[in-house]
């Protein structure tokens, strides 16, 4: 074995490693970013969030550069190519698939909200009055929300007899169903 063969094993070696820890490790970062982010802005997409890819990128694309100069082969050379670019597109993948689950998280709590609302107007239909308590209600409703690793609480307050709010907070935004506006809307 000549030192052309070892120095590109060694080489091909680290790109492999490098790409798959560093690139799961900061796919995961990513991910877990998104999904667990209070919905103000896309954490993971700032620019501070993107750079220690780009850097794993770089370094690995270097790394490959050496590595696919020294391969005997065009089999191989094609490890460092394909290191590159699973660097560039896999954190890309982790930061749409936590946009998906936060999305999805919320609109399953937003049904769940609605529920409640629905159970509360039901409630005032067949009793002439809107429940004082959650817990007055004739089906059992679910109050505690689920996004990521936040629990979040449902709160309900009667306005008197004559109406009623539900509100839940995410990070900075609280959402409101004011039975007077008969919509939900958003605050920060």
């Amino acid at each position: 074995m000549n030192q052309r063969n070892i120095v590109s094993y060694a080489l091909t070696a680290a790109l492999v490693l490098l790409s798959g820890i560093g690139t799961t490790y900061l796919t995961w970062m990513l991910f877990d970013t998104v999904r667990n982010s209070d919905g103000a802005w896309d954490d993971a997409l700032l620019p501070f969030a993107f750079l220690p890819c780009f850097l794993l990128w770089a370094a690995i694309s270097v790394l490959g550069g050496f590595a696919y100069a020294c391969q005997p082969s065009n089999r191989r050379r094609l490890v460092a190519v394909v290191c590159s670019a699973y660097t560039v597109l896999v954190p890309f993948l982790g930061c749409s698939a936590g946009k998906y689950l936060w999305q999805h998280e919320f609109d399953v709590n937003r049904r769940s909200a609605d529920e409640v609302v629905e159970a509360i107007q039901l409630h005032r239909e067949k009793h002439g009055t809107y429940p004082a308590r959650l817990a007055e209600l004739e089906a059992p409703v679910r109050t505690t929300f689920q996004r990521g690793r936040h629990e979040h609480r449902l709160e309900y307050h009667r306005r008197g007899k004559g109406g009623f709010v539900v509100e839940y907070h995410y990070g900075w935004y609280c959402y409101r169903y004011d039975s007077h506006e008969a919509d939900w809307s958003r605050f920060d």
